[in-house]
């Protein structure tokens, strides 16, 4: 028995929401104008979308509170 070949657009959504390859390789590959249009077809077919880790999270949360920070004036 042998196994369905899967729609190679259909294999880059998957990679991209896996994170095996970025969204904008993921565009490209699709011959989409941007990111966005990988997003919106992510989303259209129900596949799940790429995340940050965890740590680049807390990174960002971080730089940010920092930048804010700097923002605030004296009392």
């Amino acid at each position: 028995m042998t196994v369905p070949a899967i729609d190679p657009a259909k294999r880059v959504l998957l990679d991209a929401g896996a994170g095996k390859v970025s969204i904008i390789e993921a565009a490209s590959l699709l011959g989409l104008p941007d990111a966005g249009y990988v997003l919106r077809r992510l989303a259209d077919e129900g596949l799940p979308l790429p995340r940050l880790a965890d740590d680049e999270v807390l990174g960002q949360g971080d730089v940010s509170l920092a930048a804010l920070q700097d923002c605030r004036r004296p009392c």
